[in-house]
């Protein structure tokens, strides 16, 4: 058992933490404390990457793109400050602006829509520490069905050849359709530690740790610039100048580009 005073001002008496739960609080503290065990149950429940996850759809190709078969998935967020209060049909007409308020308001009413996993009215306000799930029929964007090459693979870590098209981890239109997920339903590479990130549209060398004091030391590694990327890039030319760095380039339509020295048939280094 141990005892902790309260903040000043929060009164004199102690507060008595047991092994048998929350019983000896003072009320003053009751409502904040309930409110994290409430949250941190709710977020338990709370769809992760787990087999189930990597098994509720499988994939298939068509005309040289992988494609996703359709599955329901289950949105989740929790209620924002700016929320609170407001009701729950006025929130998703503004935040939500995929669907019309209509097929929200269908949503709510059939229970697919629900506040901490119960179904409520769309007259309902929200309160803090609400969860949000939202059921939907989900279909993926397909990516190029360009296999993804390991070129490297030890027990701290994997290296592999990320195809373009391809986001690293779940984000916006994309879960299944990504590096993460294929590499654990393909290749039964789980749990992988995220060291560093290239965006959909660039492919090249990508890293992952295989456990977490790995993928610190990698880490480490890139913020002290100790690690050297090498882009290579195609750009449509259409005039010859000189850039700030001196190099010749064909002025071309990314000025962005060209003022750091990147052209067409150069390769430019540097350290991230």
């Amino acid at each position: 058992m141990e005892c902790r005073r309260p903040p000043p001002g929060m009164g004199m008496n102690p507060t008595v933490l047991t092994n048998n739960g929350m019983s000896q609080l003072p009320k003053l503290f009751m409502p904040s404390v309930k409110a994290k065990l409430e949250t941190k149950a709710l977020k338990a429940k709370r769809p992760g990457f787990t087999d189930d996850r990597y098994s509720e759809t499988s994939y298939y190709v068509e005309n040289g793109l992988r494609k996703v078969y359709p599955y329901y998935f289950t949105f989740t967020t929790f209620t924002k400050g700016r929320w609170v209060g407001e009701k729950i049909l006025d929130v998703f007409a503004r935040e939500f602006r995929a669907h019309p308020v209509e097929e929200y308001e269908r949503c709510i009413l059939d229970g697919t829509l629900t506040v901490n996993y119960e179904q409520v009215d769309t007259e309902y306000r929200l309160r803090h520490n609400d969860l949000l799930a939202n059921i939907v029929h989900r279909h993926e964007t397909p990516v190029l069905s360009k296999p993804i090459e390991v070129v490297h693979l030890s027990e701290e870590l994997v290296v592999l050849d990320k195809p373009c098209s391809l986001p690293v981890h779940p984000c916006g239109r994309y879960r299944h359709n990504t590096v993460v997920f294929i590499l654990a339903k393909e290749y039964n590479l789980k749990n992988l530690r995220t060291i560093h990130r290239l965006d959909r549209l660039t492919s090249g060398l990508l890293m992952f740790g295989r456990n977490p004091r790995k993928a610190r030391e990698m880490e480490q590694q890139i913020r002290n610039r100790q690690v050297l990327k090498e882009y290579v890039c195609r750009v449509r030319r259409v005039s010859r100048r000189k850039t700030e760095c001196g190099l010749t380039c064909g002025g071309c339509q990314l000025q962005d580009w060209c003022l750091q020295g990147v052209c067409s048939r150069e390769r430019v280094s540097h350290r991230i």
